[in-house]
């Protein structure tokens, strides 16, 4: 028969087992959630990086097609309407490029992709071209306030030297702030929320937010004094512009002296917690108060059941059911304060992008395979390329109606996997030619086949897509997909070759990786 002391002992006993159920889970919640941020942050960090990384190489391939048109003349042999002209559409085939420059050894502008004032201009002080004169081959700015066009913008400029050597000019490419800042307005619409890039120097590049007129924003502290020792990481403070305390996640970018980092506010990543710690809070208290009730109820009656034996059987036999509900209700509680919610992904982009677009969001898209690929391996650093190259057949192919139109796209079986490093540019390189392909291979009405492979022979691999549609013609290896692919294979250290057959075969071979 129950009494009062075992019954004072269950209820303190059960009290502090769901207070200290409830503050573990709490702190474990608090706990998760920051994860959850960082880890979020982290992705959208990779996101900044490869965006940043294909606007330069967008921007270097510019420039490389610019000093193709100068040939052999120099930056002071430069000028005209033709020559204006002629870096007009230059620039206007890059959709993310505002404008071309062409500047002679004394920094006087010689040619431009616009109209330039009658007294010309100078650009000694401007760091574009004091890096290059000083001997720097390329140079990427911080965010610079334009005077002509009266607005930020981010140059790339390029070293021009004569036969002798000597210092002749440079090429400058502006490209447009939007391109980055509408970027990182749909990687996330949070208040509060930053996206920057930072030279090593600690001089602003670009960021979001960007007030008119703004052309320098100190990074956070911290920041600097990890780039001395870390490529990438983690780090909380309190942001010196603004003095909101962030949380920070930090990307140098290889092969430049860049870094990119973002930042969510500190309340920000807790504020889920704060509601859901209420919630659960009050539906233990509830839970809690009711059994105590309930218990103090009870204790009334046992009592009084002195005397009444009967009566006691049956008090005791409600007393059972009733600690089995109240047992029932407790564990369903603390399923509640277990369980948590996931945060939101990174929101879809506009699907009524301009035409420009299409192509730069399709070699986006195949990044960002990449990336989907590692996740769904569990995977941190190696990509499985038989796996990424069927996803892309299937993405690419839906976009341009492949089983509609009676074209079969297959993948060889492949057991290659590749760091990030190699796998980004073979990627970009495979989405190009397998666009290329559907694009051009095959016209209204015919069908085919198209099959990509990628072997790997002692320490080399070989990137081979076949179709056999109506073959490319001469001319069409001189358009800008073909640029791209040239690049791409120089990247990857690699060589790009057409093989003649029947329709169009493309083999890349490039060193394995150690």
């Amino acid at each position: 028969m129950l009494t009062a002391c075992p019954l004072r002992i269950a209820v303190l006993a059960l009290t502090t087992l769901v207070i200290g159920a409830f503050g573990l889970s709490a702190w474990y919640d608090h706990e998760l959630s920051r994860q959850d941020t960082e880890t979020d942050l982290t992705e959208l960090t990779r996101l900044m990086e490869q965006h940043t990384l294909a606007a330069l190489q967008a921007g270097e391939l510019q420039i490389a097609r610019i000093r193709d048109y100068m040939g052999t003349r120099l930056p002071s042999q430069m000028g005209g309407p033709a020559d204006q002209k002629a870096l007009a559409r230059i620039t206007s085939e890059l959709p993310l490029a505002d404008s071309a420059w062409i500047f002679d050894a004394d920094a006087n502008m010689r040619a431009s992709s616009h109209e330039l004032p009658p007294s010309g201009l100078n650009v000694a002080d401007r760091a574009y071209y004091t890096a290059v004169r000083d001997g720097a081959a390329k140079f990427i700015s911080p965010l610079i306030w334009g005077r002509l066009r009266k607005g930020p913008f981010l140059a790339m400029s390029r070293r021009v030297e004569g036969q002798d050597g000597r210092f002749a000019g440079g090429v400058q490419i502006s490209l447009q702030t939007s391109y980055f800042t509408d970027f990182y307005r749909n990687l996330s619409s949070e208040p509060g929320v930053i996206f920057a890039i930072y030279k090593d120097d600690g001089n602003l590049v670009m960021r979001s937010a960007l007030a008119p007129g703004q052309e320098s924003v100190a990074p956070p502290v911290k920041l600097l004094g990890l780039l001395k020792s870390k490529s990438s990481g983690t780090f909380q403070t309190v942001s010196t512009a603004d003095g909101v305390e962030r949380l920070y996640v930090f990307r140098r970018i290889e092969g430049h002296p860049l870094v990119v980092i973002s930042g969510v506010p500190v309340p920000t990543i807790y504020a889920g917690w704060r509601d859901r710690t209420l919630r659960n809070g009050i539906i233990a208290a509830c839970i809690l108060a009711a059994f105590l009730v309930i218990a103090a109820k009870l204790a009334d009656t046992l009592r009084r059941e002195a005397g009444l034996r009967a009566r006691a059987e049956t008090l005791l036999a409600d007393k059972d059911v009733l600690f089995q509900e109240i047992h029932h209700r407790v564990k369903n509680n603390l399923q509640i304060v277990a369980s948590f919610l996931t945060m939101q992904g990174v929101r879809s982009r506009d699907p009524a992008v301009a035409t420009a677009f299409e192509e730069a969001l399709s070699r986006l898209q195949s990044m960002g395979l990449v990336h989907q690929i590692l996740y769904e391996q569990n995977e941190a650093s190696h990509v499985s390329m038989e796996a990424y190259l069927r996803a892309l057949s299937m993405t690419v192919g839906q976009t341009f109606g492949a089983d509609l139109r009676g074209i079969h796209v297959e993948v060889a079986p492949s057991e290659v996997c590749l760091p990030m490093d190699t796998a980004v540019p073979l990627a970009l390189l495979a989405n190009e030619a397998l666009t290329n392909a559907l694009k051009h291979a095959f016209p209204p009405g015919r069908g085919g086949r198209i099959r990509m492979e990628l072997t790997e022979q002692d320490d080399k691999l070989a990137f081979t897509l076949c179709d056999d549609g109506v073959g490319m013609e001469e001319n069409a290896k001189s358009g800008l997909g073909m640029t791209i692919l040239s690049a791409l294979s120089r990247q990857l250290e690699g060589s790009l070759e057409w093989v003649k057959g029947q329709g169009t075969c493309l083999v890349v071979t490039f060193p394995a990786c150690p």
